[in-house]
This record gives C-alpha cells, sequence and structure tokens, in this order.
C-alpha cells in the first residue's frame, strides 16, 4: 500500500496474517472463520496512513479509532491499548530504538483518540500498533481490531 506524504511517498507491506483474508476494502483483513463455527470471532486488522507537516503540537489530537458491530454501528464498550509503539519498520532507515512521541485515550464514545505526546520536529516515519477490544454486558470479548497506524511527519512545516 502506497501513501502520499508531504514532499513524496512512500510504500508499505500490509501482509494478512495467515488465518485472515484481504476484503475489497484497501488495508483491511478479517479472520476467517467456519461456516458453522458460532464462537469464532471475525477479528480485524486494519493498516491506516497518516501524513503529517512537520511542528505538530504536543497533546495535538491525530485520529480517532473505533471498532464496529455487525450492525454497522460503533462499539461503544471498546478499550484501546498500545501493543507496539516504535518507529522501527521493515525497510526503514529509522533510530529503531526510539518509542514514537504518541499516545491513546479512550474518549465517552467508544473511540480511541491518538494524541501527540511531544511537539514533532523530526521527519520520520512511524509505526504503532493498536488493539481494540469490545467487550459484551457479560465482560467478554465480542470484537477485536487491531491497527497498524503508520505515521509520517514530513521535513516541511506545511
Amino acid at each position: 500500500m502506497c501513501f502520499n506524504q508531504r514532499g513524496g511517498y512512500e510504500c508499505v507491506d500490509i501482509p494478512c496474517p495467515a488465518n485472515y483474508e484481504r476484503t475489497e476494502r484497501a488495508g483491511y483483513c478479517v479472520r476467517k472463520c467456519p461456516y458453522n463455527d458460532v464462537h469464532c470471532r471475525r477479528d480485524v486488522l486494519e493498516y491506516m496512513t497518516l501524513s503529517l507537516a512537520n511542528g505538530i503540537r504536543s497533546h495535538q489530537d491525530l485520529i480517532r479509532l473505533f471498532t464496529k458491530i455487525q450492525d454497522g454501528q460503533i462499539h461503544e464498550n471498546s478499550f484501546y491499548k498500545i501493543i507496539q509503539n516504535t518507529s522501527r519498520r521493515c525497510g526503514c532507515t529509522c533510530d529503531c530504538s526510539t518509542q514514537v512521541p504518541f499516545n491513546i485515550r479512550h474518549d465517552r464514545n467508544g473511540k480511541g483518540v491518538v494524541y501527540t505526546l511531544e511537539p514533532l520536529t523530526n521527519a520520520k516515519t512511524y509505526q504503532m500498533t493498536v488493539e481494540a477490544t469490545g467487550y459484551n454486558d457479560a465482560h467478554q470479548i465480542e470484537y477485536q481490531t487491531t491497527f497498524v497506524i503508520f505515521i509520517s511527519v514530513s521535513v516541511y512545516p506545511y
């Protein structure tokens, strides 16, 4: 999948795991479930790209993540956590030991909000993986979406 960056573009690998299948929607993989297995969850893996100008301020909201239930409604009882948070990426010449300057918080409507922890002043491509888990009223996992987000910070402030 290629994404526009301010001043260029970059192509990133977006594989579906062995037990997932790619859908018509770009960057979207859904877990395969046997036809008659009612206990199998159709978990989702979603790849996203975000291109940002240099100089974004600290504590700036960047993107809202959400999971949907089968009828297309947002799953309001979802919880978000970062499970990978580095600047490492295949083919990247980034400093792989650096933590990304982003975090996530929950809002009141079942969405996760990715925001900056510090000003973005270095031109770099980051990768973060966020796991969103939706629970039913019995506190059992109902849906799970894993977001793999590529964030490109431009050398340009526009």
